[in-house]
């Protein structure tokens, strides 16, 4: 292409020198990473439900592994079931604190209050987001170990009292 300008000049505009150049090829969209999700191996809605429903047992914190926890109110209501014919106020008063404790504890793990199991791991609890761009990993793969053994001993020890306080 040429052209003129005021003073009588003429410009020539030259193809670029080098090899012809061809259209571009549309580039490939970058890949993006998943996103690592480290979450509990518990559901905190499980856990809720035996809190509410067994919470005088403290099962629900051997569940979500907060195991002191879960023996002090578990050895707390043993106590009070072996103690329930010598001191039968402090017994069901002792029996409903627990009881009482462990619907608190339902309630909060509902609420989102409670967020980590006692391995400090959260609960998983987004539903929105969508299975392809999230990886869900679960930190443990042990089943039946630690856990489940202790939960055993513990419902054992329950009924060895029940059954001889009778």
């Amino acid at each position: 292409m040429t052209w003129i300008d005021d003073k009588g000049r003429i410009h020539r505009i030259n193809p670029p020198s080098g090899p012809p150049v061809r259209p571009q090829e549309p580039q490939p969209q970058p890949v993006y990473q998943k996103r690592r999700i480290y979450c509990s191996d518990r559901s905190f809605i499980i856990a809720g439900i035996i809190a509410i429903a067994f919470g005088i047992l403290g099962i629900h914190n051997f569940y979500i592994k907060y195991y002191k926890k879960g023996f002090i109110q578990l050895s707390a209501t043993l106590v009070a079931i072996f103690l329930i014919n010598q001191a039968p106020v402090l017994s069901l008063l002792v029996i409903f604190g627990m009881e009482i404790w462990g619907v608190i504890e339902g309630i909060l793990l509902f609420s989102g209050k409670i967020y980590r199991d006692g391995k400090n791991y959260g609960f998983w609890r987004n539903w929105f987001i969508d299975d392809d761009t999230v990886i869900f990993e679960k930190p443990y793969n042990y089943p039946f170990k630690k856990d489940w053994i202790i939960t055993s001993i513990a419902l054992i020890l329950l009924f060895i009292v029940i059954v001889t306080s009778l």
